[in-house]
């Protein structure tokens, strides 16, 4: 079921392999039309992840390579509002004669004032476009973007396929750009029963629109760790929300350092799924030393055991001090018969925030701290709620927590008034309130920007010298704070 082991494995080594595969009339009673069916080859270290690999059509396909691409220097770039970012690679016609090739560029998850275009042949396209490209000679190739004020993590695939061997695979690059996100909604790999966490995505919007998240975007699971490369891009949110749902593996080493990096410099994290707990901990799961280590000294929690649909509602810790008037709601199977909510316990900095069943003997949700950064972790995925107002709740408290100071009282909103938002140079803020106030600009990287204290009730902050782009407000007196996203667009 999983292929030939590779035993010749030395760089530039060439492995040849000859399989004999005899097509049977029918799989499960759907009769097969080989003319229908592609034969994929692909090379894996683990049954995680394709390293490389190639499909063609079973009737006239051909591994024949017409073209190289070269890798652009950055596959993620980190935008700003009305800057033009580019990508530049070289492509190369590796047939013996000049070739029309086509190139198509699509896009996904892209907010509708972003533009995007690629060059070739000093012609721009927004779409599709067919040149004539000079065999062996490289050409300049570039994808160009430029995002507006809204806030995306947008994908841009190019698709490049030869005219004249049409049954050739594509030449594919993919880029991304990331620009105003400040909350971020990880979705993981995986997927059970033809569902797949970005399945759940409705659910979460809902929930950040009630608590009043702003700048927020989704991305894939393989768009995150390509934006771990990147210096700065995964440390320029302040909040990330990993959808794990019930897949596997839940944390991965690759996973864990790029959050653990992200929570060490201060970054929240929200991270809900069933299982988890099981798949690091239990003899049969993907659990590694890294990966546990990181359950226990960044998620603050002890896995207790695995549960089941017994465990079939939630209720607060009505003594923890964030959590405690949470409302309580039944949780149900989401996923075709597969209801394993974990048992986790608090340790380290960990408060109990959740338990199972009405009391207070099964732990399903702990909250920590590591320095300045907050950790949200439940044993169960938000979508088992069958309560809305309960599930929405649950990232409503979560955010506030996040955007609040530890110790601190909220400060009265209807007091206080920030305007205009976005602003150019000047931003205003009038409070109903005495006495000094410190007030701090934190950029999307966790850097503040302006500092300074006033003894007054009307405040002009002068911000000629800030860059476009998304910051934090942060309103701060002897015993109240208050955070709000405030904007840049000139």
């Amino acid at each position: 079921q999983w292929g030939e082991e590779i035993t010749t494995t030395t760089e530039g080594t060439f492995v040849e392999r000859t399989y004999v595969y005899t097509v049977p009339m029918d799989y499960t009673s759907i009769p097969v039309i080989v003319e229908n069916c592609d034969i994929a080859v692909f090379v894996s270290e683990s049954h995680q992840e394709i390293y490389s690999g190639v499909t063609i059509p079973a009737v006239d396909g051909t591994t024949l390579i017409t073209a190289s691409l070269t890798v652009p220097s950055i596959m993620v770039a980190q935008g700003t509002p009305n800057t033009a970012n580019s990508f530049a690679m070289d492509f190369t016609n590796l047939l013996s004669a000049d070739e029309e090739f086509e190139f198509t560029l699509s896009t996904e998850n892209t907010p509708e004032g972003w533009t995007s275009s690629f060059t070739i042949n000093s012609n721009t396209y927004e779409t599709t476009g067919i040149e004539t490209i000079t065999t062996g000679t490289p050409t300049a190739l570039t994808i160009d973007v430029t995002p507006d004020s809204e806030t995306g993590f947008a994908k841009f695939f190019l698709s490049i396929q030869s005219v004249s061997q049409p049954n050739t695979n594509a030449i594919t690059v993919e880029v991304y750009v990331v620009s105003n996100v400040v909350n971020l909604l990880l979705h993981n790999q995986g997927t059970w029963n033809g569902g797949t966490p970005a399945d759940l995505e409705d659910d979460y919007y809902a929930a950040f629109e009630v608590a009043g998240v702003e700048n927020y975007t989704s991305c894939s699971y393989k768009a995150f760790l390509l934006a771990a490369n990147e210096a700065d891009v995964v440390n320029s949110f302040s909040n990330i929300f990993f959808n794990v749902a019930w897949t596997f593996p839940g944390l991965t080493n690759q996973n864990v350092a790029v959050l653990g990096e992200f929570i060490d410099n201060g970054g929240n994290l929200f991270i809900a799924g069933q299982d988890m707990g099981w798949d690091t901990w239990e003899s049969a799961g993907n659990g590694t030393d890294e990966t546990k280590a990181f359950y226990t000294n960044y998620l603050n929690a002890d896995y207790i055991g695995d549960g089941s649909s017994s465990d079939n509602s939630i209720n607060p810790n009505t003594e923890d001090e964030f959590f405690g008037d949470l409302g309580t709601s039944s949780i149900i199977d989401i996923y075709g018969g597969n209801m394993y909510p974990d048992e986790i316990d608090p340790i380290g900095t960990g408060e109990q925030i959740v338990y199972y069943n009405g009391g207070t003997s099964k732990g399903a949700g702990v909250r920590s701290m590591t320095g300045s950064a907050k950790v949200v972790y439940l044993g169960f995925d938000p979508s088992m709620v069958t309560d809305v107002d309960v599930r929405n709740d649950i990232i409503v408290k979560t955010f506030d927590w996040f955007m609040n100071g530890v110790g601190f009282e909220e400060m009265n909103q209807t007091a206080i008034s920030v305007y205009p938002n976005p602003f150019k140079d000047q931003l205003n803020i009038n409070m109903a309130l005495d006495g000094k106030t410190q007030v701090d600009l934190v950029n999307v990287l966790g850097a503040t920007v302006y500092s300074q204290e006033f003894n007054t009730a009307n405040i002009r902050m002068n911000t000629k010298n800030l860059e476009n782009g998304v910051y934090i407000l942060i309103l701060k007196n002897a015993s109240q704070q208050y955070t709000q996203q405030v904007m840049i667009q000139r």
